[in-house]
This record gives C-alpha cells, sequence and structure tokens, in this order.
C-alpha cells in the first residue's frame, strides 16, 4: 500500500513537473508571466535565463523526489503528518525557480528597456490613497466573538474537550490574521471619480469587516451548540440555528457590496481602467495568479494557454476559495478531528460480549463473530512491527488488512490510541480488535477466555 501511495506522489510531482515546464515557455509574447518582444526572446541573456532556469527547476524536482522515498518507511500519525508536509512542499517548492526568474527576467526588461506596444499604465486615485490612509478599521466588531471564543476556550480546557480548544484557538487566529489582513487591503481604482472611489472603497472594507465578524460569532454559536447539546438539546439546536443565521448574514453582506458597486458603477459613464499587464500577473505560492480589476473576465486564460484560471480581483475568485477551504477544513475535521472528538468521549469503538457473540461496534466500522467460531484467544498491549496493506489508518482508529510480525496477515477494527488488545483466532483467519477504554478490552477479554474455553 505504501509503494501504491509513493507512486500516486511521484505521478502528481511529474504532473506539476511538467505543468511548471509548459508556463515557462514562451507564449503570447510572455515568458515567465512578463511581455517581452519577440526579438528580445532570441537574445543571450533570455537564453541564459532559461537555461538557468531549467537546470534549477529540475535541481528542485530532484529535491522534492528524495524527499518523498523517507513514506516507505514511515508509520501512523508521523506517515500523515510528513505526507502532508510533502504535498505543502511540492506546491510551494515547484514555484521556486519560477518566482526567482519571474523577478530576474522582470529587472532585465527595465535594464534592457524592451518596450511592449500593449503595456499600459496603471490609473491610481492618489486622492483616494490619502483619504483612505486616515480611516479607521474597525476592530471593535471582533470583542464580541473573541469574548465568546474566550469563554468557549475556558470551558473546554474544564470539560477536556481538546478537539473544541484546538478549533477556537484557530478561529482566534482566523480572526486576529483576517482583520489585519483587511485593515492592509489594496484600494481599488474604480472610476475618475473620487468620491465615488472612496464609497465604494469604504464600503468593501465594511462589508469585508462584518463578513468576519459574521463568522467568528457563527463559529462561536455552532461549537457553543455542540459543546451543549447532548445537555440541553433544545438550548443547543437553538445555538446551532444561530450560528446558520449568521452565515446567512456574512453571504448576504458580500453579496450586497456586489450589487451596491455594480449599481453605482452603471451609473457611472467612465468605465475604463489602465493596468500595466506585468503587474497583474504575480507568482502565488501555489503558482501564477491573475489580478486585474480592471479585467471584466473572471477566468482568463493561464500564461501557457492550457487552462483557464480566475481572475482574483473578482468575488468569484474569493468564493471559490473559501469554497476550497471549507471542503478542505470539513474533510480533514471528518477524517481527523471528529474520530478524535468520539474518542474522547469514548464512543468510537464498543465491544460486547453475549453469550453467543462478541461484537464491535463504531460509526465507522462494525463487525460480528460467533463464539462457536474462535478457536484461541490472546491479549496484548504491544503488537509489535506491522504495516497496512489496505483499509483505513488516521492514527485514531484502523480498519482493515494488516500485516505484522508476530501474527501475520489479519484483519483489525483498532481504537488506536488505546493499546490494549484481543488477538482472535478465527477459522476464517486473526482479528485483533480493542475498546476505546482499556479496562473494557481487559474484562471483555476475561470473560472470552472463560467462554472459548
Amino acid at each position: 500500500m505504501r509503494w501504491f501511495i509513493l507512486g500516486i506522489m511521484l505521478f502528481v510531482e511529474v504532473v506539476i513537473y511538467y505543468q511548471s515546464k509548459s508556463e515557462a515557455t514562451y507564449h503570447e509574447q510572455r515568458l515567465f508571466l512578463i511581455s517581452i518582444p519577440e526579438y528580445a526572446h532570441d537574445s543571450q541573456e533570455i537564453k541564459e535565463l532559461c537555461l538557468g532556469f531549467k537546470k534549477e527547476n529540475q535541481r528542485n524536482f530532484i529535491v522534492i523526489t528524495l524527499l518523498s522515498l523517507p513514506t516507505i518507511f514511515l508509520s501512523g500519525m508521523l506517515y500523515l503528518v510528513y505526507l502532508i508536509a510533502w504535498f505543502v512542499l511540492l506546491v510551494i517548492g515547484a514555484n521556486f525557480a519560477f518566482r526567482k526568474h519571474h523577478r530576474l527576467l522582470k529587472e532585465l526588461k527595465r535594464e534592457k528597456q524592451w518596450i511592449v506596444i500593449e503595456d499600459k499604465k496603471l490609473h491610481v486615485d492618489l486622492k483616494l490613497s490619502a483619504y483612505m490612509e486616515n480611516v479607521k478599521t474597525r476592530w471593535y466588531l471582533l470583542v464580541i466573538p473573541l469574548s465568546m471564543d474566550i469563554a468557549l476556550f475556558a470551558l473546554g480546557i474544564y470539560y477536556k474537550q481538546m478537539i473544541l480548544v484546538a478549533t477556537i484557538l484557530m478561529m482566534m487566529i482566523v480572526l486576529g490574521a483576517g482583520s489585519y489582513f483587511i485593515s492592509l487591503m489594496a484600494n481599488q481604482t474604480y472610476t475618475t471619480d473620487t468620491d465615488l472611489n472612496i464609497q465604494l472603497n469604504l464600503a468593501r472594507k465594511k462589508s469585508y469587516f462584518m463578513a468576519l465578524f459574521y463568522i467568528g460569532c457563527s463559529d462561536a454559536c455552532f461549537n457553543l451548540g455542540l459543546l451543549i447539546l447532548d445537555k440541553q438539546f433544545i438550548a443547543g439546536l437553538l445555538c446551532l440555528g444561530i450560528a446558520a443565521c449568521f452565515m446567512i448574514l456574512m453571504i448576504s453582506d458580500l453579496s450586497s457590496f456586489t450589487r451596491l458597486k455594480e449599481r453605482m458603477m452603471h451609473i457611472h459613464e467612465d468605465k475604463f481602467y489602465y493596468q500595466n499587464a506585468d503587474e497583474a500577473w504575480r507568482i502565488g505560492l501555489i503558482g501564477a495568479v491573475y489580478d486585474n480589476p480592471a479585467d471584466p473576465r473572471t477566468l482568463v486564460p493561464s500564461p501557457n494557454g492550457m487552462q483557464m484560471i480566475f481572475n482574483a480581483a473578482k468575488p468569484g475568485y474569493r468564493y471559490f476559495m473559501l469554497t476550497l477551504l471549507v471542503v478542505v477544513f470539513v474533510f480533514f475535521g471528518y477524517i481527523f478531528g471528529y474520530p478524535y472528538y468520539l474518542d474522547q468521549r469514548h464512543e468510537l469503538a464498543e465491544l460486547t460480549l453475549t453469550e453467543t457473540t462478541l461484537r464491535i461496534e463504531s460509526p465507522f466500522y462494525e463487525h460480528e463473530w460467533t463464539l462457536s467460531s474462535i478457536e484461541k484467544v490472546e491479549f496484548s498491549e504491544n503488537l509489535g512491527e506491522g504495516v497496512r496493506v489496505n483499509g483505513t489508518a488516521t492514527g485514531v482508529y484502523g480498519k482493515g488488512h494488516y500485516r505484522f510480525d508476530r501474527y501475520g496477515d489479519c484483519e483489525v477494527y483498532l481504537a488506536s490510541l488505546h493499546p490494549s488488545y484481543i488477538i482472535l483466532y478465527t477459522h476464517d483467519g486473526i482479528y485483533i480488535v480493542n475498546d476505546d477504554e482499556q479496562e473494557q478490552t481487559k474484562a471483555v477479554y476475561e470473560q472470552l477466555v472463560k467462554k472459548v474455553e
């Protein structure tokens, strides 16, 4: 299984490598996202720059390939953490050489004074910039969600709900970082009318601060609802409903600004803006980014012309990125956070012994054995060295087919954080199971020995 995962990793790396090579080719008078004339592309300086990019890009990908090999020897939670870190390094490292040569070509173009006819100057409203420098940020809006988060943080510590504590810490970081970046948002020059630009920029910042406020309040109400749902069902359900209302308000607030801008821009006749084409393209952490508020398109061709990417200045890009982050957060929350939450509440795995059967039940797996099919049982607190052949292993629970040095091929249903295991030797093969409470595992084993004998 690990060789299969390694194969997938290397396949993804090869795809990204050839994608990076494609984006670095000269296409539509652009090289490394910088516009240069055709005669300049044939110059010795450009050839040396392209050769330097090729060598450095290959070296970076070779290093990333070598760093993928330790996944063969790692296991458990360390394997998952290393795997995620490797993919992050792949996405970011794929742009190291591109970012460097983008900067070098921009400097070379300035030095050689290469002129491309399509270049236009950026229209900047200096009066707008001077006015917005004195505008106070709306920090006070975050007092309410931060106060709620601090109270929930204390409750999480008191009730030993570490998932809640981690979630609250993450949201407090999001609120702090989000408000900081909103306060530093660059001003946008929409028209030649300074007053209209001021109104739109003030409305934009207010809209983003209110959206952040609603997200913070929604998250706090959602966590409070989960915390009290099993104790006060009606109150918990009410908190979850309020959280949903805050999210609706957030979406409505962002949509209202979009409608306001469209209405005010429609009234104003001047709809022509100017921006230097080179400045519209930049290299982000995950690749090329097109950011041009003057361009009415939401999707634009990529530098190599092979695919479409979002115009980062458009609301659609922000909605897409927000949706993507939510999907990733929910996915990893379900894979890792939810099992850990159940484990802390001792609801992850329940081992039950009746007069005729042994049953393991979990939200993620279940199995049953008749006592007559069990030939022998053992108890162990250390399974020794083993690898997963197929199935699932999140570091919190494991299920599927494993291969251990001591037991050979077997099927497991494990609460991984509780090292007390029952080994069942049956007609169908070897099974390893346990409860999410070690004392319960030991108790079931003692009863099972008497019944099997």
